[in-house]
This record gives structure tokens, C-alpha cells and sequence, in this order.
């Protein structure tokens, strides 16, 4: 059997996902820049001060310990520092 497809809602389904995928791309791209903007010592990584320094830009400072609680809920494998796929993922919710 086959089944009628409204062109109208195709097209609009179509376009609002590639409008998604183009969004997301390009806040992926923002992100990234961010974070090699706040990888101050270029090592790929960003460690707790450079973390601070990131929340301070963005008007949150923080104080040690919320640094410290932001730097565990975003190293994921405990490495100490912020690695760029942990912080997308963190930014993304993904």
C-alpha cells in the first residue's frame, strides 16, 4: 500500500532539520573556538585556571571550589583537565 506523502510537510520537515544540523554545526564551531581561545598554554587542553578565566570572561566568576565542582562535572576521565570533547559534549548536552 502506498502512502501519500504531503509535499508541504516533507519540505518543511526537510528544511527544519537541515537548518538543525547547520545550527548545531556552527555552535559546535563557536565552541571550539572558545575553547582553543581559552587554551591559554596551547596544550589542547584547559585546565582549572584557565577555566576560571573562561567563567570570569562570560561574567560568573567563581570561587575555587565552584571551579573545582565545574572542573570534576566536566573531566570526565579524570585527566585534571578539560579536554576539548568533554567540553562539547558538557556545552552541547550531548
Amino acid at each position: 500500500m502506498l502512502h501519500r506523502i504531503n509535499f508541504t510537510t516533507f519540505t518543511t520537515k526537510s528544511i527544519k532539520a537541515t537548518y538543525t544540523k547547520i545550527k548545531m554545526s556552527y555552535e559546535k564551531k563557536c565552541l571550539e573556538e572558545m575553547f582553543t581561545r581559552f587554551d591559554t598554554n596551547k596544550d589542547g587542553t584547559i585546565n582549572t585556571c584557565e577555566l576560571d578565566k573562561l567563567f570570569k570572561s562570560m561574567n560568573t566568576p567563581l570561587t575555587k571550589l565552584e571551579c573545582q565542582e565545574a572542573m570534576f562535572q566536566l573531566d570526565h576521565n579524570r585527566s585534571g583537565k578539560i579536554e576539548l570533547q568533554e567540553f562539547l559534549e558538557f556545552m552541547l548536552n550531548e
